[in-house]
């Protein structure tokens, strides 16, 4: 395995072991096979990444046009989609470089927390290529279009601080803290609602690609959806008599 698991409480840490440069079919296996445990696990309500990030995409002899899970997609669409998919929040610690497949791994997930010292670089054109696993579109979804253009097509590492200001990271902390930082705040996010979380992210995600109205429709379903479930309710309760909530996922 190029992935170690670790179940701390209710969340999950996926580390890439060894520091791998490529994204291979066999790390975009592992990976899979570990995001598949994490769903099979209902105590797991949120998942870090950590560990440096592969540079490169391997060549893979399965790579041609295909949907993002197919068999004959990239190593790193693969992968990529897979953290996208999965069902809890995703939060990825960032240390040092974060370049091409890495970077598309880390703009796959919900939230990226840095460390001063971590650049973020997407060198696709030099290498007569673009992206693969989601750079394109991905990237102006979170940090706009022209914020996007000018990292895809100049191809310049950047810093934390810019990239916070940009939007592409959501913290940044000391070197060496980043990690420590994406527990904590899984951690956070793991006291939540389980039901209404997952009923937030779908609202974000999927109303990206609606229009306004639709948006607006999809998020009134859903709100109504939660006036149903016992942990709306003791969100209710605990507000009323000023205690923490117990949140049961139902």
């Amino acid at each position: 395995m190029l992935i170690s698991l670790a179940v701390e409480g209710s969340v999950a840490v996926l580390e890439l072991l060894d520091g791998q440069a490529l994204l291979s079919d066999d790390l975009a296996h592992d990976l899979l096979t570990c995001c598949g445990q994490v769903e099979e696990d209902p105590m797991v309500l949120a998942v870090v990444l950590s560990g440096p990030l592969p540079t490169q995409e391997a060549p893979s002899a399965a790579q041609g046009p295909a949907a993002p899970l197919g068999l004959s997609a990239g190593p790193a669409a693969r992968a990529a989609e897979t953290l996208a998919r999965l069902s809890v929040p995703t939060l990825v610690a960032l240390d040092g470089p974060v370049v091409g497949a890495g970077a598309e791994l880390a703009i796959a997930c919900d939230l990226r927390i840095a460390s001063q010292t971590a650049t973020f670089q997407f060198p696709h054109l030099d290498q007569g290529s673009i992206p693969s696993a989601g750079g394109t579109q991905r990237l102006p979804r979170i940090v706009g279009r022209a914020h996007a253009l000018q990292l895809l097509l100049l191809g310049d590492a950047i810093g934390a601080e810019e990239a916070f200001r940009m939007g592409l990271v959501a913290r940044v902390v000391p070197q060496g803290l980043a990690l420590e930082e994406a527990r904590r705040l899984a951690g956070a996010i793991a006291e939540k609602a389980p039901v209404a979380v997952r009923y937030l992210r779908e609202a974000v995600h999927q109303g990206m690609d609606l229009t306004l109205n639709q948006g607006l429709r999809l998020e009134a379903d859903l709100y109504f959806l939660l006036q149903t479930t016992a942990d709306r309710m003791e969100g209710i309760n605990a507000f009323l008599e000023k205690r923490r909530p117990d949140f049961r996922g139902q």
